[in-house]
């Protein structure tokens, strides 16, 4: 059976590309699966870069949904939410208004792509939603400049990804899936040789040659997670059940030779 998909994203930036290797899979038959809607906490006429990924999904005759969280916020005089806080109230008034938006689609699983905002916990309770972090379930937590930060700062030998449940606790979601690479190459080498000469970590050669390893792996990675799911590996009952009592002993599934064969074929 079709495999029926919820997409969130917010600005459709680096995420976009992730939408493009799912779409051209499932076009070309890789992928039996079909993306129900695409929402976003964006509007248009913001940035460029959302602009072009709105007019890609509509091209591609997708349902658009779009809804300001900025707006939103604004219109409720409600603060910014701030790390290791509980979430402002009018987070819960805006999910809400999420979940009307999207109650007329029919979709199995979520894919949260580049979403940006912390979803409340009647959310995420609500629907089946995975989550992609640019760590291993070991590894460092936060925004993906804090992990390549943590990463650099300790001197870590491997990185990688993982795809969890999204939960209410941020990062902490059960692990369906994983995918690693080595920071022990000649290039990586190299570069960690050279961050001692340069403070500012972000701008580093380290940083942005572990980004890119990064990156360069999150569309295949979801594409081969949404593969394992269509073909039977990991259920929807696995996600939906994963959250509350860990059921399947198989899971987390290590697709790195999934990945690294797909990057070697493209």
């Amino acid at each position: 059976m079709t495999l029926k998909l919820g997409w969130f994203t917010t600005r459709g930036a680096s995420s976009s590309k992730i939408y493009e290797t799912v779409q051209n899979a499932i076009h070309s038959g890789e992928l039996d699966a079909e993306i129900s809607f695409v929402f976003s906490n964006r509007t248009a006429g913001i940035e460029k870069v959302t602009d072009d990924f709105f007019e890609k999904v509509k091209s591609d005759g997708i349902s658009l949904i779009t809804h300001s969280s900025i707006d939103f916020r604004k219109q409720k005089d409600g603060r910014r939410s701030k790390n290791g806080e509980p979430l402002p109230s009018w987070r819960n008034a805006y999910d809400l208004e999420i979940e009307k938006l999207i109650s007329k689609y029919d979709f199995d699983i979520g894919v949260l792509a580049g979403y940006m905002l912390i979803l409340t916990k009647s959310f995420v309770e609500k629907f089946p939603l995975i989550n992609l972090h640019p760590a291993l379930p070991d590894g460092p937590t936060g925004t993906w400049q804090e992990v390549i930060q943590e990463l650099i700062i300790s001197d870590a030998k491997k990185t990688g990804l993982m795809i969890h449940q999204a939960i209410a606790e941020v990062d902490l979601g059960p692990v369906l899936a994983t995918c690693e690479f080595k920071l022990d190459s000649a290039a990586f080498y190299d570069a960690k040789q050279r961050v001692k000469e340069n403070t500012n970590l972000d701008t580093s050669e380290l940083f942005k040659l572990i980004r890119e390893e990064t990156v360069k792996r999150e569309s295949p990675f979801v594409t081969v997670l949404l593969q394992e799911i269509t073909q039977g590996r990991i259920s929807i009952q696995d996600i939906v059940t994963q959250a509350n009592t860990p059921s399947n002993k198989e899971l987390p599934v290590d697709l790195t030779l999934q990945v690294e064969k797909w990057l070697a074929e493209n």
